[in-house]
């Protein structure tokens, strides 16, 4: 794979992004509980997803890079990778207390951001304790997990086509994460069987 190709497609689907990549997929792919609002509602949700999980964090991380605690932002070492992903987890944890308390009635968006914190909760502690897990295939595999998982709750909804294509983009982040040198296979491999099982499995049991 071209090196600049695997650079955009890192950048493009970048872990931080995945929740919101998947709220947008679940507000406008949905079920009718979901689609019965306006679609400048539906952005909107979007919008604060997408500041509270991508925005924020991000800040954070490089405030942490300025100040020495992060020695690289693309984490090539296991100790450097401790504090983003505390930072992430406390946004997507945020993020669910927001929903939960706020917004009870989208019954979704609580069970969608816990489900990313035990993912990314157990990204942490492999990666910490085992091996330099891959963050960007977690994050995509957590997407095919959490899609499916939604189809077979919500079997009138539309998320057949958007799997179809998560997969495909899960096998390009997989390519491009080897071609970049970011990670061995069996990170890239242990980062998806994280990120399919725990978000498969828990947003399964969650949105019910």
């Amino acid at each position: 794979m071209n090196r600049w190709f695997a650079q955009l497609l890192s950048v493009v689907l970048h872990p931080s992004l995945m929740g919101t990549y998947l709220c947008a997929l679940a507000l406008f792919w949905g079920p009718a509980e979901f689609t019965q609002y306006s679609e400048s509602v539906r952005m909107l949700l979007v919008e604060i997803v997408f500041i509270i999980t991508f925005l924020i964090p991000t800040g954070t991380v490089i405030f942490l890079r300025q100040r020495g605690v992060v020695k690289d932002l693309t984490l090539p070492k296991r100790e450097d990778r401790f504090a983003p992903f505390l930072v992430s987890l406390f946004a997507y944890g945020g993020a669910a207390y927001y929903f939960f308390v706020k917004l009870p009635q989208v019954f979704l968006l609580p069970a969608i951001m816990t489900t990313i914190c035990l993912a990314i909760l157990a990204t942490l502690l492999l990666t910490l304790f085992v091996c330099k897990v891959s963050a960007h295939a977690t994050g995509i595999s957590g997407v095919a997990g959490a899609l499916i998982s939604l189809q077979q709750l919500f079997p009138e909804s539309a998320f057949f086509y958007p799997l179809i294509g998560v997969i495909l983009l899960w096998g390009l982040v997989l390519s491009a994460r080897l071609a970049l040198q970011a990670h061995s296979l069996s990170e890239l491999l242990a980062g998806s069987a994280v990120g399919f099982t725990v978000c498969y499995i828990s947003l399964l049991a969650l949105a019910q």
